[in-house]
């Protein structure tokens, strides 16, 4: 159950890679189209293999025919492909595509001499230790040596090439983790190699490994080794659908405040900013976003708006604001401050409709020196604008004909 668990992983990883190119010509690259084929190719073919060894035997009348079809093409041929993957990462295209074209030949002329070794010789049906009843025939000693030799061979590409690229990145953290899982894996990987030669050798001389030992060696080592390789395959994609995620919450929390500004500057609006009129749309284009451009211009547009509201924006109402959330006795630090701005502003867009301009005229505070930290910021006044028992007291309580500012919160 395990293992084919891992196997769905992995094929379900290399499908994701695959969607993603389909959708995102941008992210077309011959390294992850090798990639996504390697991984389609080994979940796929041993899955498949694993689920209906019997049947396929039914099929062909060939005994243990699932056996040389995953070995072959989720092996050799997904060797084939992950080493190919590994040309296009560390070489310029021209010399991975020679380097492809050698491995091709390689790869072709091992994957021809097993199926010759397979058929040279009738095996009785098995699904467990086909190996161990049958690697004292010479022809499937040499079968199960070369494909390991591909394997293993795959297996130190793969994990020299990773550990050294990925020594090179500096400024893409999950691509890093990335290429350190795959390099992992592939070493672990190694272990399942070893141990199916080293077996075939003690066969060779009466002395073969304890069955309990080999098919623990061999089984974690192979469950382990792709598990690595999935997790290294997916890691860029599930950054990507977290960074998305961010970015859709940030325009959901930015909404109420960005909508009231807009609302109350039409000036601010743009055509480009239709499709963010309620905060659905807002989760959408953040989501479907490639950037943080959205984001960015709702912040711009918050900004752009306190800037034409500055006639509107009332020094006494801050200080009645200020006064109310001290009296509430459980606001303190930056969310004092939120409140006294998410209360201006308030006032200040509820005066501008009425065509009310303050007596005494006061100032919003400026922004932060980057974009993330004035997102953090506008996130927390647009959430204390929309549920600040403080803000609701302000507005009511400075709303003429009400009380003077310089009374307190009415109960």
């Amino acid at each position: 159950m395990l293992m084919r668990s891992v196997l769905v992983l992995v094929a379900a990883a290399g499908l994701y890679i695959f969607y993603g190119l389909a959708t995102r010509p941008a992210s077309r690259t011959p390294s992850r189209a090798w990639l996504a084929t390697a991984l389609v190719l080994v979940g796929g073919s041993v899955l498949i293999g694993e689920l209906y060894y019997h049947e396929l035997t039914g099929l062909t009348g060939v005994p243990n025919v699932a056996r040389l079809m995953y070995h072959v093409v989720g092996g050799v041929a997904a060797a084939y492909a992950a080493q190919c993957m590994v040309a296009y990462w560390v070489h310029p295209a021209v010399q991975a595509r020679r380097y492809a074209l050698r491995r091709t030949a390689v790869s072709a002329a091992i994957a021809v001499a097993m199926i010759i070794l397979f058929f040279s010789v009738e095996t009785g049906q098995e699904t467990e230790r086909w190996q161990e009843r049958h690697g004292h025939i010479p022809q499937i000693a040499a079968y199960i040596v070369l494909f390991n030799v591909a394997i293993a061979w795959m297996l130190h590409d793969v994990r020299h090439a990773s550990w050294h690229y990925a020594a090179r990145i500096h400024d893409r953290p999950r691509v890093r983790l990335s290429l350190r899982l795959f390099a992992v894996g592939a070493f672990i990987g190694l272990i399942y190699s070893a141990t199916h030669i080293i077996n075939v050798v003690a066969i060779a001389i009466d002395r073969p490994l304890p069955p309990a030992t080999f098919l623990m060696l061999v089984n974690n080592a192979q469950n382990l080794c792709l598990l690595f390789i999935a997790a290294a395959a997916v890691i860029p994609g599930i950054g990507a659908a977290a960074a998305r995620s961010r970015r859709a919450l940030l325009a959901a929390r930015l909404h109420p405040l960005w909508i009231a500004v807009r609302r109350g500057f039409p000036t601010t609006r743009s055509d480009d900013r239709d499709g963010l009129d309620n905060t659905a749309q807002a989760i959408v284009t953040g989501l479907t976003a490639k950037d943080d451009g959205p984001v960015h211009r709702m912040i711009i547009d918050i900004r752009d708006g306190y800037l034409e509201m500055r006639p509107w924006v009332d020094a006494d109402i801050a200080e009645v604001a200020r006064r109310y959330a001290a009296e509430q006795g459980q606001l303190h630090g930056d969310d004092v401050d939120a409140t006294v701005e998410a209360a201006t502003v308030a006032c200040a867009l509820r005066d501008k409709e009425a065509d009310r301009h303050p007596t005494h005229q006061g100032e919003l505070p400026q922004g932060a020196d980057d974009m993330a930290t004035e997102a953090r910021w506008l996130v927390r006044v647009s959430t204390v604008m929309r549920r600040s028992r403080v803000v609701r007291l302000v507005l009511r309580d400075t709303n003429p004909p009400a009380l003077a500012p310089t009374r307190g919160p009415r109960t």
